[in-house]
């Protein structure tokens, strides 16, 4: 990627859309007990992930229209409830879509939950480096998704917790950390200065603040919540229709979290050709250990299959006037229903008061 400053005339993109009001309790819904028994933690090195995407789902044996999403929501979690009985090792699911949430809390960390816009899918806070039991509630999900609905995808769909190398670019829920960014790019810095405004960073704040410009959340890399519950929201991601694509964006973003730690410092990321040959290789030095719970190397690799090694993959600007009403309508009605809900954070939340995190 280049380091060189834009010469062209071409005026800067916009700002990102302005930042969230924290999550807050819906009206009626009772906070999590302080007083429950905390269970014990995770497993040392273990990675916490969460998994939101987003589909379009058509029932593969068409009934009766619903009347509303409200319906179609509430009556796909209930076919889901039915479908693992009292398997109690199975997450069970919630709808989220106009706020019928029916749980005892606010939101369960162990839970799936429906949420709004195109139906958007959010996983419980699953525990990588348990060996395989979070996949196969992920594969349980997903074998319950394909067997009863034909799952596909629109350019609003998109898969979270992912670093993504093709279609996710010039994405207006995803934002260029770098290009978008009014303490970077708008400041006319260039990539390597960049990095060193993120290694002149003494604190976590500081990361949040450069990083996350004007506090808004829509950035490829969300690094609001690095402070407790201490969580890096990749957003890079194309929609996941089946859940191997599930598993590869995992994968890839526990990887690069994973190999991030390991790299001591700027001059160490800067042997690293910025392509998608110096990608695999970042990976590689990283020297992961391949285990079933946490790093499986094929299931990574599946995202670099067909691409050429000496590839850069520049980030594309993202500029407000020139989307069609209609998505600049999508983009406005999530900004705002996004200002009073955030079921991922609930969930770390819940986590987090219960000693798991």
């Amino acid at each position: 990627m280049s380091d060189k400053r834009s010469t062209t005339t071409e005026p800067a993109p916009p700002p990102p859309p302005p930042s969230p009001s924290p999550p807050r309790l819906p009206a009626g819904r009772p906070a999590a007990s302080s007083s429950q028994t905390r269970p014990q933690t995770s497993p040392q090195n273990a990675i916490g992930i969460g998994i939101e995407t987003g589909f379009l789902l058509d029932e593969r044996k068409p009934g009766d229209p619903y009347k509303s999403l409200k319906y179609f929501a509430r009556s796909r979690t209930d076919q889901y409830n039915a479908s693992i009985g009292k398997l109690t090792h199975y997450p069970r699911m919630h709808s989220l879509v106009m706020d019928q949430y029916r749980g005892e809390y606010q939101m369960r960390y162990t839970e799936w939950a429906l949420h709004h816009g195109v139906i958007e899918m959010v996983s419980p806070v699953l525990t990588a480096g348990e060996g395989r039991e979070w996949r196969d509630k992920v594969s349980k999900m997903w074998s319950f998704l394909k067997s009863t609905y034909n799952v596909s995808a629109n350019s609003s769909c998109r898969t979270m917790c992912t670093s993504h190398l093709e279609v996710a670019r010039g994405n207006e829920y995803s934002w260029s950390n770098w290009i978008h960014n009014l303490n970077l790019a708008y400041k006319d810095l260039s990539r390597a200065e960049s990095m060193l405004a993120i290694e002149a960073c003494k604190t976590e704040r500081d990361v949040v603040n450069l990083m996350n410009s004007d506090g808004s959340k829509y950035f490829g890399f969300n690094f609001l919540s690095l402070e407790p519950p201490k969580t890096i929201e990749f957003c890079r991601g194309a929609t996941s229709t089946t859940v191997q694509d599930v598993f590869k964006w995992v994968r890839f973003s526990m990887a690069f979290l994973q190999a991030s730690i390991r790299l001591p410092d700027r001059n160490a990321f800067d042997k690293f050709q910025p392509t998608i040959g110096g990608i695999k290789m970042f990976f590689d030095n990283a020297e992961l250990v391949e285990d079933p719970g946490m790093n499986q190397r094929k299931h990574r690799d599946l995202l670099f299959h067909g691409s050429n090694p000496g590839e850069r993959k520049e980030p594309t600007p993202v500029k407000l006037e020139t989307l069609s009403k209609v998505k600049r309508e999508k983009l406005e009605e999530k900004t705002r229903k996004d200002k009073g809900s955030h079921p991922m954070l609930d969930r770390l939340s819940d986590a987090k008061s219960r000693g798991i995190i």
